[in-house]
């Protein structure tokens, strides 16, 4: 009887455990960044946001028309990373997202976006490029450092500059090109230098972001 006991409190110590550990998201808010309410061509396009915090998987349902007149459910999935690329052919679309782990939810974040088969260049203006690697004042080894980011819906090319020591002091133009990948690898030597990349289509171009790099010998 004395076993039993024991082995009942440990049970309740290990479920009333992994509650606690979980983070309340209830009240957090999914920041997302593609799409975005606007024209794209038919073909693929990327649904991607920000990680959240104690968020453990994400769903993501897509319907078209909308929510409130659904002709068909196109997605309705669990994702535990934090994007999704999928076809589109010509039409109105409505998509939500929610995060959640064991124990809480976010509410739903919704938006929409039509497609058409005519080609219409995205607007970029007040979007950003995610750059990933290196991070913001990484400090490398002194050679070729690989410099890479999310491409971003509807952008043509990506205008990489860098520069030595920053942009507002700007000693040395290392670098400065238009890409139509979404990496370069560059020799660098040691010393301080800054990095951006911009989006650009025939029509637009996003805000720059702006990275600081260390290159140790």
């Amino acid at each position: 009887m004395k076993n039993l006991l024991i082995l009942f409190i440990l049970v309740l110590t290990v479920i009333g455990c992994g509650v606690v550990l979980e983070e309340d998201i209830s009240n957090k808010t999914i920041t997302t960044l593609s799409p975005v309410d606007t024209v794209y061509n038919a073909g693929a396009i990327s649904f991607w946001w920000d990680n959240l915090e104690g968020a453990r998987n994400y769903e993501l349902r897509i319907v078209t028309p909308s929510f409130d007149n659904p002709r068909l459910l196109l997605i309705d999935t669990i994702i535990t990373s934090n994007s999704l690329t999928f076809n589109f052919q010509a039409g109105q679309y409505e998509w939500e997202l929610r995060g959640y782990n064991a124990g809480y939810t976010t509410d739903y974040v919704k938006g929409s976006f039509q497609v058409d088969t005519v080609s219409i260049p995205i607007n970029l203006s007040g979007l950003n490029v995610n750059l990933q690697v290196p991070k913001d004042n990484d400090t490398v080894q002194a050679g070729t450092v690989k410099f890479w980011w999310d491409q971003l819906a509807g952008a043509d090319n990506y205008e990489l500059i860098i520069v030595t020591p920053t942009f507002d002091n700007v000693q040395n133009l290392i670098f400065k090109q238009s890409l139509t990948t979404d990496e370069y690898d560059m020799s660098l030597d040691s010393g301080k230098y800054q990095w951006s990349v911009k989006a650009v289509n025939s029509t637009s171009e996003s805000t720059k972001k702006v990275r600081t790099l260390y290159v140790s010998k």
